[in-house]
């Protein structure tokens, strides 16, 4: 499961400057040298297989150099980051996630929340199109970084960015795989919505994965006193098949606290199908599911 989900490309579309980490800076330089598409001096021309130890980086015509050494540290960033993160996570799962934090589409958003895109220097005829094209945005981000790599003579401070930049994304992509994992589960568990119940509480679906993203959320990491707590009202109706009703109540610090139902399950319904119903409403509330 490669491409990324639609959520991830919302919340990718939708973030800000004042989300992301500053940009470190760079002497004019290598900040030139980062901004320099191959078209601008070089044309089409062969690069040389090696350059001599005294001409430095002053023999590199373009940012390729950067280009390539940033891409290897991004990938080494977001897989590190994603590891200590979230350390069960199998290593298809990591791949997902890696891939949606380094793909083309993602680096260049960020490219272009840099404002990197204004700063390439190209062939006047190309210079309008490859400013918008997407690769070259994103090869810009990729270049900057291998530039602080050059800067700083060692990949740390490089690395301790990228890891800034990616936080935001990382956990928008593991909840929405995580969702989409879930799902697909269920499907081949053959599990469905539970059925409409009745009472005071809003007839809702759910199933065991809306009980999994909720305490998931709950737990998340660097998110103190979030609290979920299921209450169990008074059952009804016959003692063989009784009626289960329950509320759910979601605190955590900075929101008012949020209250799903009451719920009241059908006849012989189980008190866990009825928490299900209870979780999938509280993940609409949260955002944490897409609407249906």
């Amino acid at each position: 499961m490669a491409t990324s989900t639609p959520e991830y490309e919302l919340f990718l579309s939708q973030l800000k400057p004042s989300d992301l980490p500053p940009l470190p800076d760079l002497p004019l330089k290598l900040r030139r040298l980062a901004a320099t598409h191959p078209s601008y001096a070089g044309g089409n021309k062969t690069e040389p297989f090696e350059t001599s130890e005294e001409s430095g980086t002053a023999s590199m015509a373009s940012y390729k150099t950067f280009e390539f050494v940033g891409d290897t540290i991004i990938q080494l960033a977001s897989t590190l980051l994603i590891k200590a993160t979230h350390p069960r996570l199998s290593c298809g799962a990591m791949t997902d996630i890696r891939k949606d934090l380094v793909s083309n589409n993602t680096l260049s958003h960020l490219s272009r929340l840099y404002l990197l895109p204004a700063t390439l220097l190209a062939h006047p005829a190309q210079l309008h199109l490859l400013r918008s094209s997407n690769l070259v945005q994103a090869q810009m981000m990729e270049a900057y970084i291998g530039a602080l790599e050059t800067h700083h003579e060692g990949h740390e401070v490089a690395l301790e960015f990228c890891r800034e930049m990616f936080k935001p994304l990382l956990e928008v992509s593991y909840l929405n795989r995580k969702v989409v994992q879930l799902q697909a589960s269920l499907v081949k568990l053959g599990v469905s919505g539970a059925a409409g119940g009745e009472g005071g509480g809003e007839s809702v679906g759910g199933g065991p994965a809306d009980v999994s993203i909720l305490e998931e959320w709950s737990k998340k990491k660097g998110k103190l006193g979030r609290v979920v707590r299921y209450e169990r009202g008074e059952s009804s109706g016959a003692s063989n098949a009784p009626r289960h009703e329950g509320t759910l109540v979601v605190e955590a610090p900075g929101m008012e606290p949020l209250l799903v139902g009451p719920i009241l399950g059908a006849a012989g319904e189980r008190w866990k199908t009825v928490q299900y119903r209870l979780a999938h409403q509280a993940n609409l509330e949260l955002k944490l599911v897409p609407p249906p």
